[in-house]
């Protein structure tokens, strides 16, 4: 397995998106925030592709319901043609895309200073996070005649909007900013010690 490491101050978009598919499977290196951000503009730019043709897609469907034509008629179009297509194009790549994409969040992560394994303990809760506050809102859902209302469920979103804004400044701070020279179990189990040189 090839490791990326920060061995350049600066990284382009090419050598972002090459570093990006070399580290595919690279958990344990770290990329830099340019490294990290031209990958995302690489994304940016596909979604700016994709958008427009399944919005295109959509907004004839939905033209061809609201002018009388039969609705199965719209959604059979909708079906067998270039929308489909196009969302099978989009969860191909998105599922090809899912392991170096979080391999790259957790280098860039790791850069910032968080260990590798705080990273994955908070996408973990994440991610449980998500799917309580998801299986809470359809539970409200079905027992909507019963008006039972648990409330559990914004706690749930509460909590992966507060890991996700964590997440997202991680992107955004310098190497090594968040390493620490605490002797503290808690701290170093997520965030990495300082280098002393």
């Amino acid at each position: 397995m090839i490791k990326i490491n920060k061995d350049v101050v600066y990284v382009g978009f090419a050598p972002a998106i090459k570093h990006f598919f070399i580290g595919y499977f690279d958990f344990k290196g770290k990329t830099t925030r340019a490294g990290y951000w031209w990958v995302m503009v690489g994304f940016l730019i596909l979604s700016l592709f994709l958008i427009p043709v399944v919005g295109y897609q959509i907004a004839v469907m939905i033209n061809m319901m609201i002018q009388g034509v039969d609705d199965e008629l719209a959604l059979d179009y909708g079906t067998n043609n270039l929308l489909m297509l196009t969302i099978g194009v989009l969860v191909i790549y998105l599922l090809f895309l899912f392991i170096p994409t979080l391999a790259l969040h957790a280098r860039r992560c790791r850069d910032a200073g968080l260990r590798g394994r705080g990273f994955f303990v908070l996408w973990i809760v994440s991610l449980l996070s998500t799917l309580f506050a998801s299986m809470d809102f359809f539970l409200n859902i079905s027992l909507i005649y019963f008006s039972y209302r648990s409330g559990a469920d914004v706690i749930f979103v509460y909590m992966n909007y507060i890991i996700g804004l964590f997440f997202f400044i991680l992107t955004l701070l310098p190497s090594d900013f968040l390493t620490t020279s605490s002797k503290n179990k808690l701290v170093t189990f997520f965030l990495r010690t300082k280098d002393l040189q």
